[in-house]
Protein backbone atom coordinates (compact mmCIF):
# COMPACT_ATOMS: atom_id res chain seq x y z
CA UNK A 1 0.00 0.00 0.00
CA UNK A 2 1.64 3.45 -1.51
CA UNK A 3 1.67 6.00 1.34
CA UNK A 4 -1.28 7.88 0.31
CA UNK A 5 -3.51 5.05 -0.19
CA UNK A 6 -2.28 4.32 3.42
CA UNK A 7 -3.39 7.85 4.94
CA UNK A 8 -6.54 7.60 3.40
CA UNK A 9 -7.05 4.33 4.79
CA UNK A 10 -6.21 4.98 8.22
CA UNK A 11 -8.17 8.34 8.52
CA UNK A 12 -11.12 5.94 7.81
CA UNK A 13 -10.15 3.25 9.71
CA UNK A 14 -9.33 5.53 13.19
CA UNK A 15 -12.34 7.86 12.63
CA UNK A 16 -14.20 4.86 13.52
CA UNK A 17 -11.99 3.19 16.31
CA UNK A 18 -13.83 3.58 19.72
CA UNK A 19 -11.16 5.95 21.54
CA UNK A 20 -10.44 8.56 18.87
CA UNK A 21 -12.64 11.13 19.13
CA UNK A 22 -11.25 12.73 15.45
CA UNK A 23 -8.98 11.97 12.76
CA UNK A 24 -7.73 14.09 10.44
CA UNK A 25 -5.08 14.94 7.65
CA UNK A 26 -1.41 16.33 8.87
CA UNK A 27 1.40 17.42 7.09
CA UNK A 28 4.17 20.07 7.88
CA UNK A 29 5.73 21.32 5.06
CA UNK A 30 8.36 19.01 3.42
CA UNK A 31 9.56 17.72 6.06
CA UNK A 32 6.67 15.72 6.99
CA UNK A 33 4.82 16.26 3.99
CA UNK A 34 1.81 13.45 5.08
CA UNK A 35 0.36 12.51 8.35
CA UNK A 36 -2.49 12.09 10.61
CA UNK A 37 -3.47 14.15 13.35
CA UNK A 38 -5.34 12.25 16.38
CA UNK A 39 -7.42 13.72 18.62
CA UNK A 40 -8.67 11.28 21.18
CA UNK A 41 -11.84 10.93 23.20
CA UNK A 42 -9.42 11.86 26.91
CA UNK A 43 -9.10 15.09 24.68
CA UNK A 44 -4.53 14.01 24.03
CA UNK A 45 -3.75 14.66 20.71
CA UNK A 46 -0.98 13.35 18.45
CA UNK A 47 0.64 14.04 15.35
CA UNK A 48 2.12 10.80 13.25
CA UNK A 49 4.07 11.10 10.01
CA UNK A 50 3.66 8.55 7.41
CA UNK A 51 6.52 7.54 5.24
CA UNK A 52 7.33 4.31 3.11
CA UNK A 53 9.42 1.96 1.68
CA UNK A 54 7.94 0.98 -1.64
CA UNK A 55 7.40 -2.76 -2.45
CA UNK A 56 10.28 -4.28 -4.15
CA UNK A 57 10.46 -2.93 -7.49
CA UNK A 58 7.82 -0.31 -7.16
CA UNK A 59 9.07 3.36 -8.35
CA UNK A 60 5.98 4.83 -7.78
CA UNK A 61 5.45 5.89 -11.82
CA UNK A 62 2.93 2.95 -12.14
CA UNK A 63 -0.55 2.05 -11.53
CA UNK A 64 0.02 0.09 -8.07
CA UNK A 65 -0.01 -3.36 -7.98
CA UNK A 66 -1.90 -4.68 -4.54
CA UNK A 67 -0.93 -7.71 -3.15
CA UNK A 68 -3.64 -9.84 -1.30
CA UNK A 69 -3.22 -12.42 1.88
CA UNK A 70 -4.55 -13.49 5.10
CA UNK A 71 -4.93 -10.65 7.10
CA UNK A 72 -3.14 -10.43 10.42
CA UNK A 73 -4.77 -12.11 13.40
CA UNK A 74 -6.90 -9.90 15.82
CA UNK A 75 -5.08 -8.77 18.83
CA UNK A 76 -6.57 -7.65 22.21
CA UNK A 77 -8.07 -3.79 21.90
CA UNK A 78 -6.27 -1.65 23.57
CA UNK A 79 -8.01 1.53 25.83
CA UNK A 80 -6.73 4.71 26.33
CA UNK A 81 -8.27 6.01 30.06
CA UNK A 82 -7.72 9.71 30.54
CA UNK A 83 -4.28 10.74 31.44
CA UNK A 84 -2.53 7.50 29.92
CA UNK A 85 -1.54 8.02 26.28
CA UNK A 86 2.53 7.85 25.98
CA UNK A 87 4.05 7.11 23.26
CA UNK A 88 4.67 3.15 23.70
CA UNK A 89 0.31 2.57 24.68
CA UNK A 90 0.13 4.95 21.35
CA UNK A 91 1.60 3.11 19.18
CA UNK A 92 0.21 -0.18 20.61
CA UNK A 93 -2.98 0.76 20.34
CA UNK A 94 -2.61 1.93 16.11
CA UNK A 95 -1.01 -1.02 15.61
CA UNK A 96 -4.14 -2.92 17.19
CA UNK A 97 -6.33 -0.84 14.90
CA UNK A 98 -4.34 -2.02 12.45
CA UNK A 99 -4.13 -5.63 12.72
CA UNK A 100 -7.94 -5.25 13.63
CA UNK A 101 -9.10 -3.72 10.40
CA UNK A 102 -9.25 -7.15 8.59
CA UNK A 103 -7.29 -5.58 5.43
CA UNK A 104 -5.72 -8.44 3.12
CA UNK A 105 -3.05 -6.00 2.16
CA UNK A 106 -1.28 -6.16 5.49
CA UNK A 107 0.68 -8.58 6.79
CA UNK A 108 1.44 -7.25 10.41
CA UNK A 109 1.28 -3.81 12.25
CA UNK A 110 3.76 -3.50 15.12
CA UNK A 111 4.77 -1.39 18.19
CA UNK A 112 8.61 -0.11 17.73
CA UNK A 113 9.02 -0.63 21.95
CA UNK A 114 7.87 -4.33 21.46
CA UNK A 115 10.42 -5.23 19.33
CA UNK A 116 13.30 -6.88 20.49
CA UNK A 117 15.62 -3.85 18.71
CA UNK A 118 13.35 -0.91 19.49
CA UNK A 119 13.89 1.81 16.69
CA UNK A 120 14.90 5.23 17.30
CA UNK A 121 11.68 6.69 16.68
CA UNK A 122 8.92 6.47 18.54
CA UNK A 123 5.95 4.94 16.64
CA UNK A 124 4.53 2.27 14.78
CA UNK A 125 4.97 0.18 11.15
CA UNK A 126 3.22 -1.89 9.00
CA UNK A 127 4.40 -4.41 6.67
CA UNK A 128 2.15 -5.57 3.81
CA UNK A 129 1.75 -8.67 1.58
CA UNK A 130 3.51 -6.85 -1.66
CA UNK A 131 6.70 -6.34 0.46
CA UNK A 132 6.06 -2.08 1.35
CA UNK A 133 6.30 -0.79 4.79
CA UNK A 134 5.06 1.93 6.12
CA UNK A 135 6.48 3.83 8.92
CA UNK A 136 4.13 5.89 11.70
CA UNK A 137 6.26 8.29 13.49
CA UNK A 138 4.93 9.93 16.44
CA UNK A 139 6.01 13.57 15.96
CA UNK A 140 3.87 16.14 18.65
CA UNK A 141 1.93 14.87 21.48
CA UNK A 142 -0.17 17.42 23.78
CA UNK A 143 -2.77 17.05 26.78
CA UNK A 144 -5.71 18.66 26.93
CA UNK A 145 -5.96 22.25 26.14
CA UNK A 146 -2.20 22.16 26.19
CA UNK A 147 0.06 22.95 23.21
CA UNK A 148 1.84 20.45 21.12
CA UNK A 149 5.34 19.37 22.17
CA UNK A 150 7.63 17.48 20.46
CA UNK A 151 8.27 13.94 21.04
CA UNK A 152 11.83 13.20 21.86
CA UNK A 153 13.56 10.03 20.26
CA UNK A 154 14.40 6.68 22.14
CA UNK A 155 17.51 7.76 23.98
CA UNK A 156 18.20 4.62 25.56
CA UNK A 157 19.53 1.93 23.65
CA UNK A 158 18.11 -1.32 24.95
CA UNK A 159 20.44 -4.68 24.21
CA UNK A 160 18.49 -7.81 22.76
CA UNK A 161 18.18 -10.60 25.14
CA UNK A 162 20.12 -12.91 22.55
CA UNK A 163 23.00 -10.60 22.82
CA UNK A 164 23.24 -10.43 27.09
CA UNK A 165 24.99 -13.59 26.88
Amino acid sequence: MRPVRFQQFALALLADCEDVSAAAPWAEETRRPLGLHLTFQTGEQLWVAITAVAAPGDTYQEDERRVFGDPPAAAAVTRIAPGTLTPELAARYLAVAMNRSGDREILKAYSYSDREMPARHRGCGVRFHSGAKIHMLFEYVALPEKSRRPIPAVSAVRVPPSAQG
